[in-house]
């Protein structure tokens, strides 16, 4: 994780977080009062971590907490008074939002900081995994197509028009991708 964004109304705690931060190894910290200015900085750029001290001035940070953890892979960690833990945590759990209370102490935290590190980068292989898969797919769509083209404007069998495609990618030494795209460019079936 790199980039953190800290919401929290007093200025003191954006400090203690701050130095915890760069005790952790992460120097790439914006600290916001209010939900409106953290979705400003959430639109400009993008944050692996949001630390939410609840609450906040415009609300009350569960909502936003949940948004942030539906809509990215940020993690989330929402600090709310005791007496509000448990009514907190049920609603915003299901997200993947991480809840403590406070007060809390500096292990505690170090800790939470530690699951939502390696939380993040597990996310961060499944998304990658993901990105291949879906690429996959739409390669096996795309070559589809092409043997489609193949098939109906050169009249080759399924077979054939699979064969046609490994061979010109193998012949030429490019990727069957290239191959599949021309084929589909040739026919105007982009």
């Amino acid at each position: 994780m790199r980039r953190v964004l800290v919401l929290t109304q007093n200025e003191e705690a954006a400090l203690g977080f701050k130095r915890l931060f760069i005790q952790f190894g992460l120097n790439d910290f914006v600290a916001c009062n209010n939900v409106a200015s953290a979705r400003r900085f959430m639109s400009e750029q993008e944050f692996d971590l949001c630390i939410i001290n609840a609450p906040l001035p415009d609300e009350f940070g569960d909502t936003f907490a949940t948004e942030i953890s539906y809509e990215s892979i940020c993690q989330v960690i929402l600090i709310v008074k005791e007496d509000k833990l448990e009514e907190i945590r049920a609603r915003v759990e299901d997200a993947g939002v991480f809840t403590i209370s406070k007060p809390f102490n500096k292990d505690m935290m170090w800790n939470v900081l530690k699951i939502a590190t390696a939380s993040y980068y597990k996310i961060l292989r499944l998304k990658k995994s993901n990105n291949v898969l879906k690429q996959t797919i739409e390669d096996i769509k795309r070559t589809d197509r092409a043997k489609c083209c193949l098939i109906e404007f050169e009249k080759l069998s399924e077979e054939e028009s699979h064969k046609y495609i490994e061979r010109t990618a193998m012949n030429r030494r490019i990727n069957k991708r290239i191959v599949v795209n021309e084929i589909l460019s040739k026919y105007g079936k982009q």
